[in-house]
């Protein structure tokens, strides 16, 4: 029984925490600039009242896109682009992704990088100590 009643004590105990916590979390503001109720009432009927435009219709292409090619082999510039669209990535981000991959894995000569494995599509290989992925 006294088992029972202090865990009920804790319960409640969390409880009154909880609530505390989540009214502190969020106060109740005074009105916009210390204006008064009737003040902002006014300042609302003076705002211009302006519709929002029209949403865009249904798009033209709705099919897959293909941003690389198949074979898996592109240059920085199409893989650059295809994670811009692909995957909304910011375009310094994907700069600096592609640009660096290319460095290490890339065909500096050709100017053609691989997304998969090792192929000769991306050219020859550079002499040594130089690789390409």
């Amino acid at each position: 029984m006294a088992f029972n009643r202090s865990f009920l004590s804790l319960f409640a105990l969390v409880s009154l925490l909880t609530n505390i916590s989540s009214t502190l979390a969020f106060p109740s503001y005074s009105s916009l600039a210390g204006l008064s109720e009737r003040e902002v009432e006014e300042l609302v009927a003076r705002l211009p009242q302006v519709l929002p435009p029209n949403p865009p219709g249904p798009l033209e292409f709705n099919g897959t896109k293909l941003y690389l090619p198949r074979d898996g082999v592109a240059t920085p510039t199409q893989i650059i682009q295809a994670v811009q669209e692909g995957f909304n990535m910011d375009s310094g981000t994907a700069r600096f992704v592609v640009y660096a991959a290319h460095l290490v894995d890339g065909n500096l000569v050709t100017d053609l990088l691989s997304i998969g494995g090792k192929t000769k599509k991306t050219g020859a290989d550079p002499p040594p100590p130089a690789i390409v992925g």
